[in-house]
């Protein structure tokens, strides 16, 4: 950039144009800025534009009669992203009112996208008179930068049984279930919220509400992510 004579003392505004090859890492460099008497060293340092990330997969969240259970959490992922995943072998708690075998949830977020799963098997629940079952009751949720923005999905699978009765899943989102004597099933319900470049979901296998009696939340998969730019 060349810069005409001015008066000592003042400024001159000088605009110099880089590009960067690879917007996914920091760039660092130094620009020499002499005259005939005099040279200057500017270093420059840019952050790089990176998608941020959000995520949570828990098994189990129970609250039967007042009392809690909270079963294979992963906590919540970092905002630079990474993998977590926690297990369990089998459950058995409230008293019996409700078991499972292996328990599994997982949350992960890289490169333009985040995902949590949760996963229970052999599930048996007793509550308000009724029994729930299932051979794996498995919920997953993502979401993504596109071109066109963040968008975010679930996805179930899972067998169901309520009362000795099986129980088509249209694999549709907020699937319900009136339950005898009060109260409701969801199956798959999902939560999507975020405006611009932000999104997230909240993505239940099962929801369980009877009123004043029972809150059962199987299979729950939270992901969320920030675009820094349209991809």
């Amino acid at each position: 950039v060349n810069i005409p004579a001015f008066t000592p003392g003042t400024f001159y505004p000088v605009t110099a144009t880089f590009t960067v090859i690879n917007p996914s890492l920091p760039v660092d460099f130094t620009l020499r800025v002499a005259s005939t008497y005099h040279g200057i060293f500017i270093r420059v340092r840019c952050s790089s534009a990176l998608n941020t990330f959000s995520g949570r997969a828990t098994a189990v969240n129970a609250t039967i009669a007042g009392t809690n259970a909270t079963l294979v959490d992963t906590g919540p992922l970092p905002a630079e992203g990474g993998f977590i995943t926690v297990s369990l072998a089998s459950a058995n708690v409230l008293g019996g009112a409700l078991t499972t075998s292996l328990l599994t949830a997982t949350t992960q977020g890289a490169g333009d996208q985040s995902r949590s799963q949760a996963t229970v098997q052999n599930l048996f629940l007793t509550v308000g008179g009724n029994i729930i079952t299932s051979d794996i009751v498995a919920e997953s949720s993502q979401c993504t930068c596109t071109a066109g923005g963040p968008i975010c999905e679930g996805s179930i699978f899972a067998n169901l049984r309520i009362n000795g009765v099986s129980i088509g899943i249209t694999g549709q989102p907020n699937q319900t279930v009136n339950l005898p004597g009060g109260g409701f099933v969801v199956i798959n319900e999902q939560t999507v919220t975020g405006t611009g470049q932000m999104r997230a979901i909240t993505a239940n296998g099962l929801h369980v509400s009877i009123p004043a009696e029972a809150d059962v939340i199987i299979s729950s998969a939270h992901s969320d992510i920030v675009c820094a730019t349209t991809q």
